[in-house]
């Protein structure tokens, strides 16, 4: 399988608290964070790293009235400046369920969704201090198609 492109897709920034990023450090500080995703093309398959945030910080207007952030799909106008529309997205894998990464899984029905299985059932039950970090709505996704059989399982919930 030989890679044809490789594409970081820069997707805005999130704020947050160097206390909870850097070990040992107490400052209240915000740092910004990039929100990035990655897509691969080959000669027969395209694949995407990661899906980004479902709200995605809004690069031209930081200090709007609703916080900043946009209902938009910035992830779709990403694609769409490669040639690109969600459906031609064969598979996503998404490195963990964090809102930050599997925000606009959601975008992606014709694909195939992979991730860990371990991941997928601790993202359904978080211990506390993590549980702000999963949007059960993120991966929750009756009739989409995981690669992990537990995914599989789970997703089909109510």
């Amino acid at each position: 399988m030989a890679v044809k492109g490789l594409y970081a897709l820069q997707n805005g920034f999130i704020g947050f608290e160097k206390t909870g990023l850097f070990f040992g450090e107490r400052s209240a500080e915000k740092v910004r964070i990039p929100i990035s995703c990655y897509l691969v093309r080959t000669g027969d398959t395209t694949i995407l790293f990661d899906t980004a945030s479902r709200l995605a910080p809004c690069p031209a207007s930081p200090r709007r009235s609703d916080g900043g952030f946009h209902r938009g799909r910035l992830l779709v106008h990403r694609l769409d400046s490669i040639g690109l529309e969600p459906k031609d997205v064969d598979v996503v894998v998404l490195s963990h369920l964090h809102f930050d990464h599997a925000g606009g899984a959601f975008l992606f029905q014709d694909s195939e969704l992979a991730v860990q299985q371990d991941e997928f059932a601790y993202a359904n039950y978080p211990a506390g201090f993590f549980a702000g970090f999963y949007y059960k709505k993120n991966f929750d996704l009756p009739g989409y198609r995981w690669r992990s059989s537990t995914a599989t399982r789970r997703s089909s919930r109510a």
